[in-house]
């Protein structure tokens, strides 16, 4: 048997972004895309006007459900997209856009899962800090998969 290493949910997420993102003819650059490999994950704005996105798994982790006769699976594994920018409120809503429409025309292209399903977005005020803030709930699916 070869040896084929598991794949890593939150790097097949950033690849398909980062692989598919139209920058508007300039108006919204790519972001600076991390992967969270903690809670405790901080986010440094450190340039003015950086659009960051953190790419992070839920607490369920990757979730596996067998069917009836436990030769099948269904695999699911939620992921939050986290996104941060220090230019406007209006880039924060460009930002999640983008995001929105490649997962939805590359729902099916998505390494070795069968689906990309986007969930919802939140928006989250702290202008205090003048920065802007939104959630995403994102799931990677994989259904009646022989196990």
């Amino acid at each position: 048997m070869t040896y084929s290493s598991e794949t890593v949910p939150t790097s097949t997420l950033k690849d398909l972004l980062t692989n598919n993102w139209n920058d508007q003819e300039g108006n919204i650059p790519l972001p600076d895309f991390r992967e969270a490999t903690s809670t405790e994950t901080r986010v440094d704005l450190a340039i003015e006007g950086e659009d960051v996105i953190v790419i992070r798994m839920e607490d369920a982790g990757i979730e596996e459900k067998w069917r009836s006769n436990y030769s099948y699976a269904d695999v699911t594994v939620p992921i939050r997209l986290e996104i941060y920018t220090q230019k406007s409120r209006q880039r924060l809503y460009d930002l999640f856009q983008e995001c929105r429409r490649i997962i939805r025309v590359q729902k099916h292209n998505v390494g070795d899962y069968q689906l990309t399903r986007w969930h919802n977005f939140n928006e989250f005020t702290m202008e205090q800090m003048n920065v802007w803030m939104g959630a995403s709930r994102i799931t990677l699916e994989s259904l009646g998969i022989s196990i």
